[in-house]
């Protein structure tokens, strides 16, 4: 995900789009699933910061992130929490 990070354009975002670790119906196996606390974790550790969670859909989460320095603000917390830019 950092080569994702640093191809992104200006502006750019990153959207994860993964079934819940318990939704029921066809969908990708239940042990192939991540859950969303994960994919959190593993885009801040490439420096990629969530930046909007929506719950409309009744099986899947949607996650939006962004590069940490996208925004002074955003840059100065990543440092505080020791993450690479």
């Amino acid at each position: 995900m950092e080569k994702v990070r640093r191809l992104l354009r200006p502006g750019g975002r990153v959207a994860i789009l993964e079934f819940r670790p318990n939704a029921e119906g066809p969908a990708t196996p239940s042990e192939d699933r991540l859950p969303p606390e994960r994919v959190i974790e593993e885009l801040a550790a490439a420096g990629l910061e969530l930046r909007e969670e929506h719950t409309f859909l009744p099986r899947q989460y949607f996650l939006v992130f962004a590069p940490c320095d996208a925004h002074i603000s955003m840059l100065v917390r990543c440092v505080q929490r020791g993450e690479r830019n």
